[in-house]
C-alpha cells in the first residue's frame, strides 16, 4: 500500500478525533486506540500522563461530559509521517465550547503529536501528547 493511502488512513483517524471532540462523542474518541497497547495519553490540563486504554476511555467520557456544547473544533497544520508500521501525526487544534456550570464559552487552543502503530486491523493510537498555545 502506497503512503498515500496510508497517510489518508492516519487522516482518517485525525478527523475521528476532531470530530469525536466537535460532538462530545467519547465511544468516538475512544475507538482511535490502541486497546492491546500500553498507551500513553498527555492532555495539557492533567500533571501526570493517563496510562492505559482504560485511563484514556474514562478521560473521554468524563471530558466530554464536561461541556454543554462545542462551538467550534478545528485542525489546522496536519503533518503525516509514515514510517512502516508507525505513523507520526502533528497538528494544531482551537476549541471552543460551553461548560455544563457556566455561561463563560472555554477556549483553549494547542498543538499535538499522535502516534499510531498499524495492526492487522488497520491503525491505532499508542501515544498522544498535547502542548497548550498561548494566543
Amino acid at each position: 500500500m502506497s503512503d498515500r493511502a496510508e497517510s489518508d488512513r492516519i487522516a482518517a483517524l485525525v478527523e475521528d478525533y476532531r470530530a469525536g471532540f466537535a460532538t462530545l462523542d467519547a465511544d468516538r474518541l475512544s475507538s482511535i486506540w490502541d486497546r492491546d497497547y500500553d498507551v500513553i495519553y498527555c492532555p495539557i490540563e492533567l500533571p501526570v500522563a493517563l496510562r492505559g486504554w482504560e485511563q484514556i476511555n474514562a478521560y473521554y467520557e468524563r471530558a466530554t461530559n464536561h461541556f454543554r456544547t462545542v462551538l467550534r473544533m478545528e485542525i489546522a497544520d496536519l503533518t503525516i509521517s509514515v514510517l512502516d508500521d508507525l505513523a507520526i501525526a502533528f497538528f494544531t487544534w482551537e476549541f471552543e465550547a460551553e461548560l455544563r456550570d457556566s455561561t463563560a464559552p472555554f477556549r483553549t487552543a494547542g498543538r499535538n503529536t499522535f502516534v499510531f502503530r498499524k495492526r492487522r486491523e488497520g491503525w491505532k493510537g499508542i501515544h498522544y501528547h498535547e502542548s497548550s498555545i498561548h494566543p
